[in-house]
């Protein structure tokens, strides 16, 4: 059972196998979605009125229909008035405190948008530690996210060193 529900999804069981359900008694069997947490993308400093976030939006197609990401098709779509949002704080995730402290930073694929955070602050306050980045995705031409603004930043010497990985 278990192996089975990872790989599908309340609609495909629902076609494999129709029910005569009311509205009410179908969502009654529903879990809650959890809320899902997104790292920003950018310094409050640099961008005072904007928050920035990197989402890879899920969209495949399984069992002969299209399967779209809960959350990351809707952030994606142009409906976005009035998304509730909150900031959970993380006081074990930032930068340090010593400007001149060097900083390593690993973000493969979307896990990269709190380094593009990082390296906004450090360059907002003129940190003159070093910075280094380790970065990873699938393909270079449709995955390599800020490319320009890493290159931007090795140019200026903001960034170190740069190290990327693609796997296909």
């Amino acid at each position: 059972l278990a192996v089975y529900l990872s790989s599908n999804q309340i609609v495909d069981v629902l076609h494999k196998y129709p029910a005569r359900l009311s509205s009410a008694d179908f969502v009654s069997t529903l879990r809650k979605l959890t809320p899902r947490l997104y790292s920003l993308a950018s310094s409050y400093d640099a961008n005072l009125e904007e928050a920035h976030l990197t989402v890879g939006v899920v969209d495949y197609v399984a069992f002969g229909r299209k399967h779209l990401g809960a959350a990351s098709s809707y952030l994606a779509s142009e409906e976005l008035a009035g998304v509730p949002v909150y900031v959970e704080p993380n006081d074990r995730f930032r930068l340090p405190a010593d400007p001149g402290t060097p900083i390593i930073m690993v973000g493969p694929g979307t896990g990269v948008a709190p380094f593009r955070a990082f390296l906004q602050q450090r360059e907002f306050d003129g940190a003159h530690g070093r910075n280094w980045l380790f970065f990873g995705d699938r393909n270079f031409s449709s995955d390599f996210l800020y490319q320009r603004e890493w290159l931007n930043y090795r140019q200026t010497g903001l960034l170190d060193r740069i190290e990327v990985a693609f796997s296909r």
